[in-house]
C-alpha cells in the first residue's frame, strides 16, 4: 500500500528489489530498485536522485500516471464491479 500511496502524490520510490516491490516498482521509470542489504547500492541511489532532479521529476509524473491508470478508486471499482458481475453470472449459471 505503501508504494500506491506515493504513487498517488507523485512520489518515485527507492526500494530494494523483493517479492511486490520488485514488481510493482518499474526501475528507472516510476522509481529505483537496490539490491537487498546493499547499502553501497541504497547510497548510490539516493545521491543519484539527488543529483539528478530532471530525471526524478520524469519518474514522479510516471508514478503519477501509473496511479491513475491502475490503482485508482475509479479502476478498482471497475474492477470490483467486474468481478461481482461475473460472480452473479456464475450463479446464475450453476441454478
Amino acid at each position: 500500500m505503501v508504494v500506491v500511496e506515493a504513487y498517488s502524490q507523485g512520489l518515485p520510490i527507492i526500494a530494494s528489489k523483493i517479492g511486490a516491490l520488485e514488481e510493482v516498482i518499474c526501475d528507472g521509470e516510476t522509481g529505483c530498485h537496490v539490491e537487498l542489504a546493499d547499502a553501497d547500492d541504497l547510497a548510490e541511489k539516493v545521491n543519484w536522485a539527488a543529483e539528478h532532479k530532471v530525471q526524478m521529476h520524469e519518474m514522479a509524473l510516471n508514478a503519477r500516471a501509473t496511479y491513475e491508470r491502475l490503482y485508482s478508486p475509479e479502476v478498482n471499482y471497475r474492477q470490483l464491479h467486474a468481478i461481482y458481475l461475473e460472480a452473479i453470472e456464475t450463479a446464475k449459471s450453476a441454478c
